[in-house]
């Protein structure tokens, strides 16, 4: 097991720019402009990092590790804590959530259900984001805030 530990690091980096390049793009391009791209790109690694040390952890010999999903469900975790905490207006949050369910959940029932796919790094890294995202609520701003503070300036900058 030891002498894999390097493949649970670099597999994120080759499965997401080859096989997974289009699964952040749906919701990491959306996450980035809350989170700013410093902290998203943390996020992304360290939610990586922790789903291939979870699917270390889990299985009692080697596995190979391919893939980024499990950083891709950090992301689905960091979304759903947004959601969650009402980061977004209540229309998107349910949309958010229509779409997170759908994408997330079909992926994890294809994990169980066909061989090969690591399901523990996928729970792994949507816990691991699920937390990440907790901690990154109170350093994002919220819709609502944001609406707020511009709503303040033009009432600044008119008078």
């Amino acid at each position: 097991m030891v002498e894999t530990w390097h493949r649970h690091v670099s597999s994120r980096r080759t499965h997401a720019l080859i096989n997974e390049s289009a699964k952040p793009l749906h919701c990491g391009i959306f996450l980035e402009q809350y989170m700013g791209t410093k902290k998203f790109i943390t996020a992304y690694i360290i939610a990586g990092i922790i789903a291939g040390l979870i699917s270390l952890w889990w299985h009692d010999r080697p596995v190979i590790a391919v893939g980024a999903s499990g950083a891709i469900f950090g992301l689905y975790g960091i979304l759903l804590s947004f959601i969650i905490c009402k980061v977004f207006d209540p229309t998107m949050n349910k949309v958010l959530l229509i779409l997170l369910a759908g994408t997330a959940g079909y992926s994890l029932i294809m994990g169980v259900l066909s061989k090969g796919i690591d399901n523990s790094a996928h729970m792994g890294g949507l816990v691991a984001g699920f937390i990440i995202g907790f901690m990154y609520v109170k350093a994002t701003p919220t819709v609502a805030a944001l609406a707020e503070a511009a709503s303040s300036n033009s009432r600044i900058t008119n008078k």
